[in-house]
């Protein structure tokens, strides 16, 4: 049965909705969301609006359970995640892109360039 949400909600207010409908309220589990396929990262409404969904209709979400952040192992070479890798066609160049908004290019020695 499809229920009235407020737009404002974010995925954390959803993630509350369904394990109190879930009957977990006493042991949530953390949930991610999809909107249209896309990961819901903003208030129900703006996603709604950059992905040109209605409110007038029915809408769909898909819930699964939120992947937990990676624990760091040992030392690190970069001073925040790394959240894109990719690699020159002749495998002598990687490029790493981090989460602080550096790129670190590192040669075919695994040995940091810039």
């Amino acid at each position: 049965e499809p229920l009235e949400l407020p737009t404002s909600l974010t995925r954390h207010g959803l993630s509350e909705l369904v394990n109190h409908m879930l009957g977990r309220a006493e042991a949530p589990v953390a949930l991610d969301f999809l909107v249209a396929g896309e990961l819901l990262r903003t208030q129900l409404g703006d996603a709604m609006a950059v992905l040109g969904i209605s409110g007038e209709g029915v809408l769909e979400l898909r819930y699964f359970p939120r992947a937990e952040e990676p624990t760091p192992d040992g030392e690190g070479l970069h001073d925040d995640w790394v959240s894109a890798i990719a690699g020159a066609p002749s495998g002598s160049l990687t490029a790493t892109g981090c989460y602080d908004g550096t790129v670190h290019l590192w040669d075919k020695t695994n040995r940091e360039g810039s």
